[in-house]
């Protein structure tokens, strides 16, 4: 009897902690535990029973971490990032205003990054000259040979090209003068644009075309151009002839100026004969700036009369 009193109180204390175990599973479903407080067990998500994870579904709990690795909060998130901005927008301005103004890509001529016109552009836009016709005058047929060496140096033709390319260039005698005297030895004798420019030069021209530039050299005058402009082609002239000394263009010089510069000169004891070229026409240009200030002024006196 006692053996089984025993096993029966044994078996009422199983039972017993059975329904113990099952209330608590109830509670713990309802999300109610004891031992803790109404708010905790509110918030706390129910577990899946097979995984034992928090249901995801459930409402969104927020996640308090720890305060050494505490997330900022979005408003001071937002702050931050403003006077970052802030701060780079200030930078920029302040490189902006001490950085010296430039031009865009569009304005400038530069042929990188802030380049114009690479090598490819200029070779497009290098256009060949006006053919030359053979007329006899200096400055058309020098004008012509700077177009030519000017639109094969931008487009770097090689001497052949340039040989091939002369009967484009050229039109009227000057044409004729090359199929004649050039055309046929073009394989057999090295020619360069330097030799055909002689050629045309010696073809096209009179044969006394020196005599002739050395005459007007003689009898160029200032008449109502510049000094300066007057210098430039008495320089020109001189320089298609043999060489002439500077002591010879001085004379030339001084002797074509106009009268009022002359006598300034001569009050300024400045004489062709104890002064070089380029000293003369400096004084010379002076002399022709205090005339036009003395005729401008009398000008004004007599406008006020």
């Amino acid at each position: 009897m006692p053996y089984r009193n025993r096993g029966h109180k044994a078996r009422g204390r199983v039972t017993r902690s059975e329904r113990n175990h099952g209330k608590e599973a109830q509670n713990g479903s309802r999300g109610e535990h004891p031992g803790r407080a109404p708010s905790e067990t509110a918030e706390r998500r129910p577990r899946d029973l097979h995984s034992g994870v928090d249901d995801q579904s459930a409402s969104p709990r927020l996640l308090v971490a720890s305060t050494s690795s505490r997330a900022p909060e979005p408003e001071r998130a937002v702050e931050a990032s403003d006077r970052s901005k802030s701060n780079k927008v200030l930078q920029t301005a302040e490189i902006r205003a001490n950085r010296p103004m430039t031009l865009s890509v569009e304005d400038s001529d530069s042929s990188s990054s802030d380049t114009n016109y690479s090598d490819s552009s200029a070779c497009y836009l290098a256009q060949p000259p006006s053919p030359y016709d053979g007329k006899p005058d200096q400055r058309v047929f020098d004008d012509w040979v700077f177009g030519v060496k000017n639109w094969a140096s931008l487009r770097k033709l090689s001497r052949m090209e340039v040989m091939c390319s002369f009967p484009a260039l050229i039109t009227g005698d000057a044409r004729w003068c090359y199929q004649m005297y050039v055309s046929p030895t073009l394989r057999t004798k090295k020619w360069k644009p330097k030799d055909v420019f002689e050629v045309l030069q010696k073809h096209c021209f009179p044969h006394d075309h020196k005599i002739r530039l050395y005459e007007q050299l003689k009898a160029v005058k200032q008449g109502n151009r510049k000094v300066s402009w007057y210098a430039e082609e008495i320089v020109f002239l001189a320089s298609h002839l043999p060489p002439v000394s500077k002591e010879f263009l001085a004379i030339v010089f001084y002797t074509g100026l106009n009268a009022n510069v002359r006598s300034l000169l001569a009050f300024d004891g400045i004489e062709p004969d104890n002064i070089d070229f380029e000293t003369l026409v400096q004084h010379a240009e002076n002399c022709g700036s205090r005339v036009q200030r003395a005729a401008y002024e009398a000008k004004r006196r007599n406008m006020r009369s």
